[in-house]
């Protein structure tokens, strides 16, 4: 069946990650970011990259969205990245710790993202 690879990959992206990175996309970042909204992840989406990430950006601020699903969503622009991305990161901690968990499935991953802002700083 067509596509169907692609639907599965999409269930992967949006189940796993605590945080969600979008930029641009087309029909599989909107079906992504669409089933991240349903199942309440964070979500960082990248203002200014087109496509459906802008779209979605657009709909937030329009109100469109009217479902609580617990979401959360960090605009980022090219002045405010490094800070939407921490204050996601601090969210997804907060989650965990109610959670009863202290680090994510990629944590390792985020070690090395932090790591690497820190030596900017």
């Amino acid at each position: 069946m067509p596509g169907f690879n692609f639907l599965i990959r999409d269930d992967f992206n949006v189940m796993y990650p605590d945080v969600i990175f979008c930029t641009g996309g087309r029909w599989g970042t909107r079906h992504e970011t669409s089933g991240a909204i349903e199942v309440g992840k964070i979500l960082v989406l990248n203002e200014g990259g087109g496509g459906t990430t802008d779209s979605l950006i657009r709909d937030i601020r329009e109100g469109s969205i009217k479902k609580n699903t617990g979401a959360e969503f960090y605009i980022a622009t090219p002045d405010n990245l490094e800070e939407q991305l921490k204050g996601a990161i601090q969210k997804a901690r907060e989650r965990w710790e109610m959670e009863g968990r202290t680090k994510n499935r990629f944590t390792g991953i985020i070690d090395i993202l932090e790591a690497q802002m820190k030596c900017k700083e």
